[in-house]
């Protein structure tokens, strides 16, 4: 059975540089790093299978986390998801 190619997504400016911050930031929480790297691979046109083998996550790791998801359209709702697990910890 063929498998449908993965939802192609496009961040903002704003979200791009939000993500990266998020992805490469020294003092981001590492799970908070790995989901926005997933994100920024998926900006980038890759399919779930070739960020799995780039990253080393697993392949439901990366189906949760890129946005396409049912549960995260576009990429703002992943940021806000995202944020939100980390607000909590800041407070």
């Amino acid at each position: 059975m063929p498998v449908a190619p993965a939802r192609p997504i496009a961040p903002t400016a704003a979200e791009r540089e939000r993500l990266k911050k998020m992805a490469y930031g020294h003092k981001t929480e590492h799970r908070m790093r790995l989901r926005a790297q997933i994100v920024l691979h998926a900006a980038r046109g890759r399919s779930n299978a070739r960020i799995v083998r780039e990253t080393g996550l697993h392949l439901d790791t990366v189906r949760t986390w890129r946005p396409g998801s049912p549960e995260l359209r576009p990429p703002t709702v992943a940021l806000e998801r995202i944020a939100a697990e980390v607000a909590p910890q800041l407070a």
